[in-house]
């Protein structure tokens, strides 16, 4: 059974949410590209994406993808529009310590083969 690109998006939004770092990674290519355009950063490979994951708990413990406004598929390709929200613990690029974050995103991801292997946030 072939798992659409938008279930695995679904998947993959759920288990961000919930923390669950090893759906996370079942759900990442060897060589993820993932990519903040607006805030600067940018890992490259499954490893670097799941440090930067499992890191975000002692930086926003209770951020999470919410109140989606769009979904459209086309073909590999997902692109998602919902809202970044969390309070930041420690400084980060989404603000300072102590900040409430709350960021409209566009969220373009690729999946190929059941796998993300691009994920890009603008907003």
């Amino acid at each position: 059974m072939t798992t659409s690109a938008t279930e695995v998006v679904e998947q993959y939004i759920r288990a961000y949410n919930d923390f669950d770092f090893s759906q996370l990674e079942s759900l990442l290519a060897e060589d993820v590209y993932l990519t903040h355009h607006n805030r600067g950063f940018v890992t490259e490979g499954r490893e670097a994406t799941m440090n930067l994951y499992k890191g975000t708990p002692d930086l926003i413990p209770d951020r999470a993808l919410v109140e989606r406004t769009g979904l459209i598929a086309d073909g590999d390709r997902v692109v998602v529009q919902h809202t970044l929200t969390g309070t930041n613990k420690v400084d980060t690029p989404f603000g300072p310590a102590g900040a409430s974050i709350r960021i409209d995103l566009a969220t373009v991801f690729t999946v190929v083969d059941g796998k993300v292997t691009k994920y890009e946030d603008y907003g």
